[in-house]
C-alpha cells in the first residue's frame, strides 16, 4: 500500500498541472476476486474488524472512482482514498 500511495504522490507532482493523479484503495470487496479472501475470514470478521461492519460492493467502488475522476474533484491531486469500511484509518 505504501508503494501505491507514494507512486500516486510522485505522479501527481510530475504531471501537475496538466493531469490530476488520485488513487482509490478499496478493501475486501464483494466481487468474484474477493470471494476467496472473504471465505477464508472468520464469519464474524466484518462485525468485529470493520467499523462499518460490511464489505464494499463493486458498484460502490465504481461510483467512488467516477466521483474522483469527475470535475467535482478538480482541485484534488495526489490523494489516496481508502474505501475499506474503516479497517485502516489514516
Amino acid at each position: 500500500m505504501a508503494g501505491l500511495v507514494n507512486v500516486t504522490r510522485s505522479m501527481a507532482r510530475a504531471l501537475a498541472p496538466q493531469v490530476r493523479v488520485n488513487c482509490v484503495a478499496p478493501g475486501i470487496t464483494l466481487a468474484p476476486i474477493g470471494k476467496d479472501a472473504i471465505d477464508a475470514l472468520p464469519e464474524s470478521y466484518a462485525a468485529t474488524s470493520l467499523l462499518l461492519q460490511r464489505f464494499a460492493t463493486p458498484q460502490r467502488v465504481a461510483q467512488l472512482i467516477a466521483l474522483v475522476a469527475s470535475p467535482v474533484t478538480e482541485y484534488m491531486t495526489g490523494a489516496t482514498i481508502d474505501m475499506n469500511s474503516g479497517r485502516f484509518l489514516r
